[in-house]
């Protein structure tokens, strides 16, 4: 029997849980424990529960354009694998280490419809996952795009390495002019600082083969500004031969390794995707790993990742509250695996959702008018968390635990 107000095994409410749900999106599991006086250990369950809802109810749509890369979650070259949605923004899988196994756990879930549906998977120069793309999409040779960030990564390096040599051998005869100009040297033409531009100039003036390196740099630039796959390629046949014949070592290696992967680089100008979405979701990955102070469960750090990243449906199944505009989008959106309960079977939710105001108006010491629905709606705070925030405001050194309700 399933109770209209609670989901199967849950120890709270359908209604606390979606306020908890919205308050760990926008807190930590510490500031939400503080604000619903529950404990770390129950805080983390509704978390884990929500993202086990998220991930069954995920639609299995077709992904057109993936992103693959790699996290570091730990120094040793630890690392995770994270496969995202490009055109979503959403993260699809999470994987142990960076290994083909890694990647291939995402591709055996996969149906055969879904994997033909895979235009195109925008990837670093990492063979092991160049293989797996390769046994499991259709037609893969033509799909793998090499991400262009990481393409000039290779030949910043490239440059930087030139800066240091001839650094090491100026400064054997006293001239210390590079030093300090590692950063102006990375820098793309159109965003070198003002600040910085005579400097620049004036070194760029004075170390040839710096300034060389960096002016074959900036050529391959451009090759992700042509619109066509032919002139793409001549403009790539231009700037090897100038790379090759400028006898700089490190630019020569940089161009040989980019010339074993061309063809993959060119692919670029049939799918035009980058890997740009998948560092933005590292980014956001690492700053929850800094949230947290770590992660010494590894499995709770894929939960995180999931909750925040991964734009599930982890709100509980809705109750059917006849006024409750969300709970109707809900409803229609889950009515092909859960039909929609009617209005007569939730009326006691009504009162259930009366008591939940009343503990949120006295635990927050209401007085100041405000929402009375307890429901996240977009961007906007939820009224506990406001009024938690006016109270941090009025009363730095106040816990809210110890708030006593006003009488």
């Amino acid at each position: 029997m399933r109770l209209p107000w609670a989901e199967p095994h849950a120890r709270f409410t359908a209604l606390f849980e979606r306020l908890a749900i919205d308050l760990l999106r926008e807190t930590s599991v510490e500031g939400a424990t503080r604000i619903l006086r529950i404990s770390w250990e129950e805080a983390w369950h509704i978390l884990e529960r929500a993202v086990a809802r998220g991930l069954t109810a995920k639609e299995n749509r077709p992904v057109t354009y993936l992103g693959v890369d790699e996290v570091a979650i730990a120094r040793g070259h630890k690392y995770m694998t994270v496969v995202c949605d490009i055109e979503g923004g959403t993260v699809e899988h999470v994987a142990e280490d960076r290994k083909q196994e890694s990647l291939d756990s995402y591709f055996k879930r996969l149906s055969p419809e879904q994997l033909a549906a895979i235009e195109g998977v925008a990837v670093d120069m990492w063979d092991p996952f160049a293989r797996s793309i390769l046994e499991h999409v259709p037609d893969a040779e033509g799909k793998i795009v090499y991400d262009r960030f990481h393409i000039m990564t290779h030949v910043g390096k490239a440059v930087d390495t030139v800066r240091k040599r001839e650094h090491r051998v100026r400064s054997s005869l006293g001239d210390d002019t590079l030093k300090g100009s590692k950063y102006l040297w990375l820098y793309g033409a159109e965003n070198l600082p003002e600040k910085h531009r005579a400097r620049f100039e004036d070194l760029r003036a004075i170390n040839r083969q710096t300034g060389r390196a960096w002016a074959v740099k900036e050529s391959l630039r451009d090759l992700w500004s042509y619109r066509s796959w032919g002139w793409g390629l001549r403009h790539w046949k231009r700037w090897y031969f100038w790379a090759t014949h400028s006898r700089l070592a490190p630019m020569i290696a940089a161009a040989n390794l980019i010339k074993r992967h061309l063809m993959n680089v060119l692919t670029y100008f049939d799918h035009r995707i980058t890997n740009a979405t998948s560092e933005g979701i590292n980014s956001k990955i690492l700053t929850l790993k800094k949230a947290a102070c770590g992660f010494r469960n590894r499995e709770h750090f894929k939960a995180a990742i999931y909750f925040h990243c991964g734009a599930s449906s982890f709100i509980p199944l809705p109750t059917g509250i006849p006024d409750d505009p969300f709970c109707a989008a809900e409803t229609h959106k889950r009515s092909a695996s859960a039909p929609a309960r009617s209005a007569a079977s939730c009326m006691p939710l009504l009162a259930s959702l009366q008591c939940l105001k009343i503990f949120i108006l006295q635990s927050t010491q209401r007085s100041v008018n405000v929402p009375c629905n307890p429901i996240k709606i977009g961007k906007q705070r939820t009224p506990v968390y406001s009024r938690c925030y006016q109270l941090a405001s009025q009363h730095p050194t106040r816990s809210v635990r110890n708030a006593k309700p006003e009488h």
